[in-house]
């Protein structure tokens, strides 16, 4: 076979849509690692934050020349001072249940996210309280302006999770302290 020859009948190949595929769409994810925890928030690991994504959402995210854009949230709206700022979600948000997205679930989510996160905590630093208004709409009252407010509400762990699931065990890091056993080996 000639040089030409197999490399046309190569390009014919390669350029034919796979035939082993079904007009089934599973995706199969194959993770690097073993997932410890199911909380992103506790995990630092970048497994834990790729299975949060899988699951939930954050109110902001990141467009691809990284740029700040409302993704749960509607939009928000920000007093002349810059100290109150009122967010409204989306209408038709729905968790993996069935559950409708709530503001209370947001407030939950955030609070417990400010906790351990760097991000977060520097947040807390400077709000005065935070509260759900209605079903779609919450405030956050600050002591002093922040100007990174919708950076720190779209970094990459703040999940809004339902208020149950916040409380979930699952979600939190397990507080005994695990030993390790050694694995015995047999030699032959």
């Amino acid at each position: 076979m000639k040089r030409r020859s197999f490399l046309a009948a190569s390009a014919a190949v390669l350029a034919r849509p796979a035939l082993a595929q079904s007009d089934a769409r599973v995706l199969r994810f194959v993770p690097q690692g073993v997932l410890g925890n199911l909380g992103p928030i506790w995990a630092s690991t970048a497994i834990a934050r790729n299975h949060g994504y899988m699951i939930w959402d954050t109110l902001y995210g990141r467009t691809a020349q990284g740029d700040i854009m409302p993704q749960m949230a509607a939009g928000h709206e920000v007093s002349d001072d810059r100290l109150k700022w009122r967010f409204t979600l989306r209408e038709g948000l729905y968790f993996h249940d069935g559950e409708p997205v709530l503001a209370q679930d947001c407030v939950a989510s955030i609070q417990r996210w400010a906790v351990r996160r760097g991000f977060g905590q520097k947040l807390q630093a400077q709000i005065r309280d935070i509260r759900a208004v209605n079903d779609r709409q919450f405030t956050i009252r600050l002591l002093r302006p922040y100007p990174r407010m919708l950076d720190a509400l779209g970094s990459d762990t703040c999940f809004i999770m339902p208020r149950a699931g916040v409380a979930h065990r699952c979600l939190h890091p397990d507080q005994r302290p695990r030993r390790q056993r050694p694995i015995p080996v047999r030699e032959r």
